[in-house]
C-alpha cells in the first residue's frame, strides 16, 4: 500500500511540476540571427531576455515574472522569445546591445532593428 501511495505522490508532483513549467514564456534555443530569421517567417517581433549569471534581479525575474501564465501566454503568442547570458554565451549579441545593466529586455523587428530596450533592476528605459 505504501508503494502505491508513493507512486501516486510522485505522479502528482510530476504533473504539477510539468504543468507549471509550461505556463510561462517559452524561450527558443536560437541564436539572435536565427531568431530574426524565424521572426521574418512567422511575422512576429523578437523579444530578448538578456541576463548575467551573477545578477540577483535577473534571477528574481526568471523565478517570478517569466513563469507567469498570463505573461507567458502573451509573449508566446506575440513574440519569438530568446534568452541569453550576455556576459558568457551572448558576447556577440552584447557587442551590439552594449548592456552593462541587467536584466536587459530588448525588442527587435523582423529586420533585426531594435525597437525598444529596458535595462537594469528598476528596468530603466533607454532608447
Amino acid at each position: 500500500m505504501k508503494k502505491i501511495i508513493v507512486v501516486l505522490i510522485l505522479i502528482i508532483q510530476s504533473y504539477f511540476s510539468f504543468s507549471q513549467n509550461n505556463k510561462g514564456i517559452k524561450f527558443d534555443s536560437l541564436t539572435f540571427n536565427e531568431a530574426i530569421a524565424k521572426s521574418a517567417l512567422v511575422q512576429k517581433p523578437v523579444f530578448v531576455f538578456g541576463y548575467a549569471s551573477w545578477c540577483h534581479f535577473c534571477e528574481e525575474m526568471r523565478d517570478s515574472v517569466l513563469p507567469d501564465s498570463a505573461i507567458g501566454s502573451f509573449y508566446n503568442e506575440h513574440y519569438v522569445c530568446i534568452k541569453s547570458d550576455l556576459e558568457k554565451d551572448g558576447l556577440e549579441l552584447n557587442k551590439m546591445l552594449r548592456a552593462h545593466n541587467f536584466p536587459t529586455l530588448v525588442f527587435f523587428n523582423q529586420k533585426g532593428e531594435m525597437l525598444h530596450t529596458k535595462r537594469g533592476a528598476a528596468i530603466e528605459e533607454t532608447e
